[in-house]
This record gives structure tokens, C-alpha cells and sequence, in this order.
């Protein structure tokens, strides 16, 4: 029985074996009708959710504002002092001053009709003192002389807002005419010496030197004005007449037939000729065809600017510190100063200058000084 058992097992193990080799091949794969094997797909990652928005701080919400750029340091540099020399003096304390182009002589004005023309060299020329003009009734008295040289030497004087006065050299007084009994605000005469004009509250009036009245009109909030003759690209000459009113300079023509804005500025004038302009702030170079510009010419903090001259370019006649001194701006943070010595200024200080010369008054003393050529 054991055995038949263990053949009855190695039987069947033998049929087992057997049993791949008797199964049906498989059929031959046919390249016609088999399908091309299929790419793997890469699988795309999943998106990342964004991170829940976080709120800036406090500090960032706030507006920027933009810091303006530190002005630079400005330095100051020195040069040598220009001694002023007493001239003369009045009876009166000196109300106006006005220089003669070749810096010859001072004309200085008084009040009750007081003129005298005092010499570069000290002495006096002449002086309405030592050959009395006496006011005439019912005129303005206390009004003071505005004076102004003419090509041939002789003066022309406004002695108050009604009689326009001419003098000699030797000072021998001619009546011309009369005027608007008002203040006069400014007093000039016009580069080829024809024309001279006075500026009042009310408007501005034209002479012509030779005799009569030319022409006036009204001009509200006007303080200053001057002639401008000018050649144009043509060598013709243009002649306008520049107003200053607040902070706007005004051009109008001889006729004073009407007016155009010719330039703002960054505050009142002070004081100008026909090519230069002087505020609390800057002085202004400039031409009639080109605007005015300040750069590099604003004035330094705590400076009091008096008059611009004319030497040079950018030169001013100021206050500063509690002196009087010639003052240059340059672009690069660099000031010039030239001390004018020999007089402190006052309240309320009366000045001329050109580009050759200064005058300044103190009191009933009347100073003067050549300035060096060139200036630094």
C-alpha cells in the first residue's frame, strides 16, 4: 500500500510537468493590427494654493514723502575791503543819491528843494543851499529832489512831485515844467539823454528834455521802472520803457499805448535796469528776447540786498551781518564778498551804484567809492 501510494505520487508529479508543453502556441502577433505602445504620461503636479495674504505693517501703510535734497553749505570767501571816502554833507539828512556814469560826481537830494552835486574828488560843485531855491507856495516841499546827469553834464532834477528842474554844470537853474504834484516813486532818464520820466502812485509821465510834456498813463501798484533801448537783429533800434509792478515786469512802448507781461519773478522787485533784475531773493541776468534766469544767483540767508550792479556778472551791493558789501552768488555754493568800509548801515540805508562805483548816505553825509576793475 505505502508503495502504490509513492507511485501513485510520482505520477502525478510527472503529469504536472508536462502539462506547458501540452498547451495550444500562442498566435503570432500581426504588426498591422497592433497598437503602437502608449508614452507614459509625467504626471503635472498639483497647484500650490498662494499663501494667505499677510497685511503689511503699520509703518509701511503710511504715505512717502519726499525728502527735498539738502541745499549744500555755502562758502564764504572774502577778498580784500574797499575803503569808502566821505564826499560832503548836506543840511538835511540824504534822501537820494544818483551817480554820474563816469562816476565824476554824486548828485544828493534833501528835502525843501535841497541838491547839491558833490565831486569824486570831495569838493563841491555846486549846491541849491549857497543859491537858495525857495519853494513856491501851495507846492510839496517836503518832498525830496530825485536827480538824474544828462550826456551834455547837466542834471535833471524832479525837486518835488510838480516842478521838473534842469541845472548847469555850474548849477544855474532852469525852469522846464511841471509835474503831477504827487510823490515821485522813481526818477530816470533815458540812455541817449532825450527822454526823462517820473513814476507816481497813479501812473508814469514822459518828458522830452528839449520841452514839453510827451506823454502819460496810469499804472496801479507800479514802484520802478527804466528805459530799454535795445538793437534788434536788424541793428534797428527798439526802445521800450520796463515797468516793475509786484512781482510781473511790464514792457510798454514809448507811446505808454498799452503793455504786455514781459516776465514774473519770485517776488517784488527791488530794484533793476533793463537787463537785470534784483528781489529779497536773487538777481535775475537776462536779455529782452530770453527769460530771466536765477540760477546760481539766489542770495544767501540773512542777506538784505540793496541794488544791483552792473560789475561783473551777479555782483549785488547788500547788507549782511550789519555791513555794507559788494556780494557774488556763484553756482557752486561758493559767495564772494567785498567789505565796503567806512560807513554802518541805518534803518532805511540810501544807495547808487553802478558798475564803476557806489555812493551811500549817512545821514547828512554822503560817501563814496571807485570799485576795483575787475572784481573777483
Amino acid at each position: 500500500m505505502k508503495r502504490r501510494s509513492f507511485s501513485h505520487l510520482l505520477f502525478l508529479a510527472f503529469t504536472v510537468a508536462l502539462l506547458p508543453a501540452c498547451r495550444p502556441g500562442a498566435a503570432p502577433a500581426d504588426p498591422a493590427t497592433t497598437p503602437p505602445p502608449v508614452e507614459p504620461v509625467a504626471k503635472t503636479p498639483a497647484p500650490t494654493p498662494d499663501p494667505t495674504p499677510v497685511a503689511p505693517p503699520a509703518e509701511a501703510t503710511k504715505k512717502l514723502v519726499p525728502v527735498p535734497p539738502k541745499e549744500p553749505e555755502l562758502k564764504f570767501v572774502s577778498h580784500p575791503a574797499v575803503a569808502l571816502k566821505k564826499l560832503g554833507s548836506l543840511t538835511q539828512p540824504v534822501q537820494s543819491l544818483s551817480l554820474h556814469p563816469d562816476c565824476k560826481a554824486v548828485l544828493a537830494g534833501a528835502k525843501n528843494w535841497e541838491l547839491a552835486r558833490l565831486g569824486a574828488d570831495g569838493k563841491l560843485a555846486w549846491t541849491t543851499r549857497k543859491t537858495p531855491v525857495n519853494c513856491p507856495p501851495g507846492n510839496r516841499c517836503s518832498e525830496f529832489p530825485r536827480a538824474a546827469f544828462l550826456p551834455n553834464d547837466h542834471v535833471v532834477a524832479m525837486m518835488d512831485g510838480d516842478s521838473l528842474r534842469m541845472f548847469s554844470p555850474r548849477g544855474r537853474m532852469m525852469a522846464l515844467r511841471g509835474g503831477f504834484l504827487q510823490h515821485v516813486l522813481d526818477f530816470r532818464v533815458s540812455p541817449d539823454g532825450k527822454i526823462v520820466g517820473a513814476l507816481y502812485p497813479h501812473g508814469l509821465a514822459l518828458w522830452r528834455v528839449t520841452g514839453g510834456l510827451l506823454r502819460k498813463v496810469e499804472i496801479p501798484g507800479a514802484t520802478a521802472f527804466d528805459f530799454a533801448f535795445t538793437n534788434n537783429c536788424e541793428g534797428k533800434q527798439e526802445k521800450q520803457v520796463l515797468v516793475s509792478v509786484g512781482d510781473r515786469v511790464l514792457e510798454f512802448g514809448l507811446e505808454l499805448a498799452g503793455s504786455r507781461e514781459l516776465w514774473k519773478l519770485d517776488g517784488p522787485v527791488i530794484d533793476f535796469r533793463s537787463t537785470r533784475f534784483l528781489t529779497a531773493r536773487t538777481r535775475y541776468e537776462t536779455f529782452q528776447s530770453v527769460p530771466p534766469t536765477p540760477d546760481g544767483t539766489s542770495l544767501p540767508p540773512e542777506t538784505r540786498a540793496l541794488r544791483v550792479t552792473s560789475a561783473g556778472p551777479h555782483w549785488v551791493l547788500a547788507v549782511r551781518e550789519g555791513k555794507y558789501l559788494l556780494l557774488r552768488r556763484h553756482p557752486a555754493s561758493k559767495v564772494a564778498i567785498v567789505p565796503l568800509e567806512g560807513v554802518t548801515p541805518g534803518n532805511d540805508p540810501v544807495t547808487a551804484a553802478n558798475e564803476k562805483c557806489v555812493a551811500i548816505a549817512s545821514g547828512k553825509e554822503v560817501w563814496f567809492a571807485k570799485l576795483p576793475d575787475p572784481l573777483p
